[in-house]
């Protein structure tokens, strides 16, 4: 089985497509649990908190194989591994930081819209409810969209180990690594941030700014943990 995951990213790009939206379909549904144990809530407390365990352990076990699904398929991370780099080096921690800068920056340059518009406020907020999006959506969100839309998106379709992609011509006449960076970038970002369904403009920029910084920290560090540090830092 680890020999065939291996082998996924040399078969043919339809075959890929097909696996990645399965995956991303899965990853949907899980959006379903912290509403479903809401609502499960408001009829039965005991419950609840035992559907808060369930979805916990369901959340645990798909992080763990898309993880370890990343870890098999993942140029960057052989590299990562092969050169024996530490995930929260001086180096690691320049670049983290730096994208968190740019991140409080666009933040920061907003607010002042922010405070013009007419905020929507949602009734009936409870502890509860701060709860579980703080743990279904505030600390695993971040880990499963990273693993899906950075780890395994361009994992699949762009390989270092590759020329070129399946999206670009195979006779490019200069810098195709930074057309190649480019594109993946763009479009990891886009499918992030579509799948938040963001509900204003300021929203949707902000999204479109997380997933760019996201793709180039994993470019950057070779590995998934430092973007999801910086989705968590966003969602929280």
């Amino acid at each position: 089985m680890k020999q065939f995951i291996k082998a996924i990213p040399n078969f043919h790009w339809g075959f890929r497509f097909l696996i990645f939206i399965g995956i991303s379909i899965i990853g949907m549904l899980l959006t379903i649990i912290p509403a479903l144990i809401i609502d499960l809530h408001k009829k039965n407390v005991m419950l609840s908190y035992v559907a808060i365990g369930i979805g916990i352990l369901i959340y645990v076990l798909i992080i763990s194989l898309l993880y370890r699904f990343w870890k098999n398929i993942s140029i960057e991370y052989a590299k990562f591994k092969s050169e024996q780099k530490i995930i929260w080096s001086a180096r690691n921690m320049f670049y983290f930081i730096i994208s968190l800068l740019i991140y409080l920056l666009y933040h920061l340059l907003i607010s002042h819209y922010l405070d013009h518009v007419d905020d929507n406020k949602v009734p009936n907020i409870t502890w509860f409810i701060i709860l579980i999006v703080f743990i279904f959506q505030a600390v695993f969100a971040p880990i499963i969209e990273e693993l899906i839309t950075r780890g395994l998106f361009l994992s699949l379709f762009f390989r270092e180990d590759k020329e070129w992609n399946i999206l670009l011509s195979t006779h490019l006449p200069v810098y195709p690594y930074m057309i190649r960076f480019a594109v993946a970038g763009i479009m990891s970002a886009f499918i992030s941030s579509t799948l938040h369904g963001a509900v204003s403009d300021m929203a949707m920029y902000g999204l479109v700014i997380n997933g760019l910084l996201c793709v180039w920290l994993y470019y950057k560090t070779k590995h998934i943990i430092i973007p999801i540090a910086l989705h968590m830092f966003n969602n929280n």
